[in-house]
């Protein structure tokens, strides 16, 4: 005989997200991988092209975006969230350095702004297409987040990690501040400059208040500019205390991400989440509870709450979730 769960709980209803909104998220996943996957390449199409006139730090960062937007955007484009967080972070940098080549072109060009290579055009198309792909990545983890977990509660966000992550992710810009005024740059120069550090310091801040995949944005970003810093450290002579905050601010953002990461309840790796799918796709007649008796609460087979009740004979509609009980039908 089927045995019911205990009367005296109070639940409240809860539907499922619908077949439709669980294709839209994989949509807007493989969506922000293609637009990575572009941006990686323009940017490296952009460096073959161009007078390749960069520091072998920079060259660093550069070959290191140009990996984590293509490596991430391959992932993203087999529906895996986590590449879309890699590329994410990958593309801050293509935008940082498109901000930069405008800020530089309205100083040479007396403010015309003008793009006169191909491989200028190229970067700036990499840079508006890489912000593209920053913004439609965050939309769909967010999104897939809702669809995996029944709270943002449940999930936690980015926790102290996470708030220590976003403080500390805007560090550099004001350290780059300092550098740049120390130098006599131009204004419009410091503009461009100021404008890529505050992006890389919104994306950074952003993934650590979410936590879980997003924070990993956060670490790649801050480890594509790590090697621009250490340039910066052994060349900088008129800011170094400025510059040596800056880069020690980076590799704070890089260790706390990780810990945010790490503490998340999210899965944030491909074999996490396959078992995540793998458990919403148990069906309820062969998902019985090891060592089952008649009328007993046991993890959710579904993968969607903690806890739901199994009646001695089938899986029921009534779920838990940090105490709170619920109805989630089957």
């Amino acid at each position: 005989m089927p045995i019911d769960p205990p009367p005296t709980m109070a639940t409240r209803r809860v539907t499922s997200l619908p077949l439709t909104a669980q294709a839209t998220v994989e949509g807007s996943i493989i969506l922000a991988g293609v637009c990575s996957l572009f941006a990686g390449t323009l940017g490296a199409v952009a460096w073959v092209i161009g007078d390749n006139a960069t520091s072998g730090f920079e060259l660093v960062s550069i070959i290191l975006a140009i990996a984590a937007t293509g490596t991430g955007g391959l992932a993203a484009v087999c529906r895996n969230p986590l590449g879309v967080a890699i590329g994410g972070g990958g593309a801050t940098l293509l935008v940082g350095d498109a901000l930069d080549l405008v800020g530089r072109q309205l100083g040479a060009d007396g403010g015309s702004g003008s793009l006169a290579t191909t491989d200028d055009k190229l970067l700036v198309a990499a840079g508006v297409v890489g912000l593209v792909a920053i913004a439609t990545g965050f939309g769909s983890l967010q999104a897939d987040d809702e669809r995996r977990v029944a709270s943002r509660a449940a999930r936690g966000g980015g926790g102290s990690a996470g708030a220590a992550v976003a403080l500390v992710g805007f560090v550099p810009v004001f350290a780059i501040a300092v550098i740049m005024r120390a130098d006599e740059t131009q204004d419009a120069l410091q503009i461009g400059a100021l404008s890529a550090y505050v992006v890389v310091g919104v994306v950074i801040a952003v993934g650590g208040l979410r936590g879980g995949r997003p924070v990993i944005a956060s670490v790649v970003a801050a480890c594509v500019h790590l090697p621009i810093w250490v340039g910066l450290a052994k060349g900088q002579s008129d800011a170094t205390i400025a510059v040596w905050i800056g880069l020690a601010a980076l590799v704070a953002v890089a260790a706390l991400g990780l810990t945010c990461a790490q503490a998340s309840r999210v899965p944030t790796n491909h074999q996490d989440r396959q078992a995540v799918d793998q458990a919403e796709l148990i069906p309820a007649w062969f998902a019985k509870p090891v060592g089952s008796v008649p009328g007993q609460w046991a993890a959710d087979p579904f993968g969607r709450f903690e806890s739901r009740y199994w009646n001695g004979e089938q899986w029921t509609e009534h779920v838990l979730s940090n105490g709170a009980a619920a109805t989630d039908p089957i």
